[in-house]
Parts: structure tokens; sequence; C-alpha cells
């Protein structure tokens, strides 16, 4: 049987990439830890160019909050269709100025802004078909 479904997973120009990037709330942020990697939730926003996520004081979040090289990753894909799109953003954590006001979706005191320093973006179109279960 032949295979004729049309699928690809096409890069995405960088500033599109920024421009995906600000029209979602939540991602990913991955880093190694002293027990190994992580990768812990975040609800962001696009504070010019730059990822900012805000966690409380002492928390696993806080501990990276200093110079840290971190993975950042944000999507939406539909999962009925199979078609999206990811972005992934590399750099290094510092702490995002006071004047940034919080954005979280958590109840507590989230007081500690966390920004990323891009060092690279690259994102992917996902389009697929997804498979009959069986």
């Amino acid at each position: 049987m032949e295979n004729d479904e049309v699928t690809y997973f096409s890069p995405i120009p960088e500033e599109e990439c920024r421009s995906l990037l600000g029209s979602v709330e939540f991602g990913r942020v991955a880093w190694t830890a002293d027990d190994g990697v992580m990768v812990l939730p975040v609800n962001f926003q696009l504070v010019d160019g730059h990822v900012v996520f805000h966690t409380a004081q002492g928390s696993t979040l806080a501990k990276i909050a200093d110079g840290a090289n971190v993975a950042f990753q944000a999507d939406e894909i539909d999962p009925d269709s199979a078609i999206g799109w990811s972005v992934l953003l590399r750099g290094t954590t510092r702490q995002a100025p006071a004047n940034i006001p919080a954005h979280s979706w958590m109840s507590d005191e989230r007081s500690l802004g966390v920004m990323i320093e891009e060092t690279s973006l690259s994102g992917r179109v996902i389009s697929g078909r997804k498979r009959e279960q069986s």
C-alpha cells in the first residue's frame, strides 16, 4: 500500500518564532540540576523579546535565576489534526528587572522574575496525520 500522506517538520524563521512565543502563555524550562535533567512547566510572558517567568523565592526555579544554561520550549499542536508548531529557545538566565510585574497563574507569591537571555532560537511547523489506534 502506497503512503501518499503529506507530512512535514519545516523550520520556522526566527522572527516568526518570536511572534509565536508571544502568542502563548505556557511553556517548559529545562536545565541540568545537581541530580539530573529537570523540566518544569511555567507560564511566562515575552518582554522586549525575552522570555520572563516568575517563581517564589527558595523554589526549585529560584535556583536557576542567576546564570544557568537553559532550554525553553513552547508549542501549540492541535491533537485532532496533528498540526501545529514548536519553538525552542536556548539561553542563560538572569534575574529579571524588578519593574516587570509577575504574570503567574499561581495564587501564592511569585516575586522572583527570571529572564532568559537568548543564545539560539529555532522552531518547526508540525504537520502530520494521526495513526489509527489498534
